[in-house]
């Protein structure tokens, strides 16, 4: 009867320390995505964004203010260090996605081969003013971060998406005008 008794209380406890651990990890996602959208707010008013489509991948808020067509992108670096960026979308011809491949070993009893996996994805500004250079947002998947690459994939292509329909209508309109301006 002991010995089920030590085992109960051993499982139990067992099961304390994982919720335990659980909570801690779900509390501190949560508190760097309420300073990301801290700091994202403030960079937005700053500038004078009205944001009307957000979303947080991994450690990046990013942001589009449909109206002025600007894209906001705040990004953590460090625990109190942030980077902000703004994307002129009427400077810009395309965005497309773009996945980035690191080698992996995998081993087997056989000996090891290369794999090639994708390391982030990026979506590529280019712009209309071929002298300006292109602009890249790299997003990566954090080792401590619940978001799978699949799932990065998806956001970052409904980015693309998104992104792209605006583009296209205007890049269409400012080449119709510089036809009849001609």
């Amino acid at each position: 009867m002991s010995t089920i008794l030590v085992a109960i209380i051993l499982v139990s406890f067992i099961t304390v320390v994982v919720l335990v651990l659980i909570r801690i990890n779900n509390r501190d996602r949560k508190q760097v995505a309420l300073d990301l959208l801290s700091k994202f707010r403030d960079k937005a008013v700053e500038n004078d964004l009205s944001i009307s489509s957000q979303e947080v991948v991994g450690n990046m808020l990013i942001g589009l203010d449909g109206i002025q067509r600007k894209l906001l992108i705040i990004k953590k670096l460090a625990p109190d260090k942030y980077a902000s960026q703004i994307i002129h979308l009427n400077a810009v011809k395309s965005c497309s996605k773009k996945p980035i491949y690191k080698n992996v070993n995998v081993g087997d009893h056989k000996g090891t081969r290369l794999e090639k996996q994708v390391e982030k994805i990026e979506l590529e500004f280019e712009y209309i003013d071929a002298a300006t250079s292109t602009e890249v947002i790299s997003f990566e998947i954090l080792s401590n971060h619940m978001l799978t690459m699949s799932q990065l994939n998806e956001k970052v292509s409904k980015w693309e998406r998104m992104i792209s329909k605006l583009l296209s209508n205007e890049f269409k309109k400012s080449i119709r005008q510089a036809i009849v301006g001609i």
